[in-house]
């Protein structure tokens, strides 16, 4: 079944593509909440896709307003690799947030998602922000991601952005990154809800500390890391967690 999403997101003015247009255009209460798993599904209609945008926009749009002063600090990637990308919310609301400056100098993005409905919004909505930017779409789960899958960017700095999915079980989040990680400058930006069941922040803490073990020191040179914790302003005052980490991938 089409996704008539496509047709609205493609027929909407560049300028006029952000999180506010797509959650009220596509939102809608089909009483499927419960088949997302807290979010976690691998979203395989429409309908929930749009039950999704209706029962967890608001804390997404609170996760990444709240986290906005963290935006400011990072300079402008090359390439940008959305994992876990859903429908392209996380896209959406980053690109609001910087007012565009953040994509302005992209000129290849990866979105990874497992499923193929969400993956075709983030695609059309990522095509839309960045006209002049290459989207490489991969339906995978991150433990089936392969180097070879990995586009081939040009020289710059990349972006690794997570949106409540550098927490979710189920995969090896070091292995992942380093599958990822190639020699260069590095930004990973981790934001969730933060939470100590079913994988939550200390898969997140696992990783930050990883990274910065002395032992990894003749690999990584990292320029900061910073994980804090805060509370949203969506109505159910939910916890929030973000890791920001700037670092350099050493060659050989």
């Amino acid at each position: 079944m089409a996704d008539t999403a496509i047709d609205l997101i493609g027929g909407v003015a560049t300028q006029e593509i952000n999180f506010q247009w797509f959650r009220s255009a596509l939102r809608a209460d089909n009483g499927l909440r419960g088949s997302l798993d807290y979010g976690h599904a691998v979203i395989d209609t429409t309908a929930k896709l749009d039950q999704y945008l209706h029962s967890y926009g608001p804390m997404i749009e609170s996760q990444w307003e709240h986290i906005a002063p963290c935006l400011a600090g990072i300079a402008p990637p090359t390439f940008w690799i959305d994992y876990g990308c859903g429908q392209g919310l996380a896209g959406l609301l980053v690109n609001d947030l910087t007012q565009g400056a953040l994509l302005a100098l992209v000129r290849d993005i990866l979105l990874i998602e497992p499923s193929a409905m969400a993956l075709a919004r983030a695609a059309a909505i990522y095509g839309r922000m960045a006209p002049a930017a290459t989207v490489t779409s991969l339906c995978e789960r991150f433990d089936d991601l392969s180097e070879g899958d990995l586009p081939n960017p040009h020289a710059g700095s990349t972006l690794h952005l997570f949106s409540n999915s550098l927490d979710v079980p189920g995969f090896d989040p070091l292995a992942l990154l380093t599958k990822t990680l190639r020699p260069g400058h590095h930004t990973i930006l981790s934001v969730s809800h933060d939470r100590d069941f079913n994988g939550g922040t200390p898969r997140i803490e696992g990783v930050k500390a990883a990274f910065e073990n002395p032992g990894m020191a003749h690999q990584l040179n990292i320029h900061r890391s910073m994980l804090e914790r805060f509370t949203c302003d969506n109505p159910s005052q939910s916890k929030g967690v973000v890791w920001l980490c700037e670092l350099e991938v050493n060659d050989g």
